[in-house]
This record gives structure tokens, C-alpha cells and sequence, in this order.
């Protein structure tokens, strides 16, 4: 099998989590989940992950150095954290959404 060399890294570890890590494990892609969750399933099945607090900028700081790309799975990832980490590396979709999304729940 080729070597991963690209990283998805996945804010949120819950079911939807765990269904991205797996497609991208059959496109070979190397996941690496941040999710606050001890009981995330994605967990499992990704290649490195950090149960911390979205807000924890050491613990973001390590994990945008260690991916290539960031996504989230659903809309309870604090809009600051993913604006924090878009000014460092990409993001999509674009966290802007999150806003829009956050907006409806209220």
C-alpha cells in the first residue's frame, strides 16, 4: 500500500466523524481527529487524535502543524476556534458557515 502522505485533520469525532475518517482511509489519506469527546467514535478508526478542549490553543497550535487541510463533522465547533486555525491553514467549509449555522439553533 502507498504511504499517506496527505492529513485531513476532523474537528469532532462523533458518527459523522467516523464515516469521513473511513472514506478517507479507502482514498488513503491520513486522518487526525480533535475532538472534546472521550467517547468519539471516530477515534478508532483515525491514524492520531486529541481529546482537549476546542479552546486549548497549545493543543490547535500542534494539530494545524500537523495536518494539511481541516474540516469540521458538525456545528457545535466554536466559530472562533475554526477562525483561529483558518488564519494558520485551510479550512472547508469555510467557517464562516458555522455562523450561519450556530444563528439557527438560537
Amino acid at each position: 500500500m502507498k504511504k499517506k502522505t496527505f492529513t485531513l485533520g476532523i474537528f469532532g469525532g462523533g458518527q459523522l466523524g467516523k464515516f469521513l475518517v473511513e472514506s478517507a482511509n479507502k482514498l488513503n489519506i491520513r486522518t487526525f481527529v480533535f475532538t472534546d469527546s472521550t467517547d468519539s467514535p471516530a477515534i478508532y478508526y483515525c491514524d492520531d487524535f486529541i481529546i482537549s478542549s476546542y479552546k486549548d490553543k497549545k493543543k490547535l497550535d500542534f494539530f494545524i502543524k500537523n495536518i494539511d487541510l481541516a474540516t469540521f463533522e458538525f456545528e457545535n465547533i466554536p466559530f472562533k476556534t475554526l477562525d483561529y486555525v483558518e488564519k494558520k491553514i485551510n479550512v472547508s467549509p469555510n467557517p464562516s458557515i458555522i455562523k450561519t449555522l450556530q444563528d439557527r439553533l438560537k
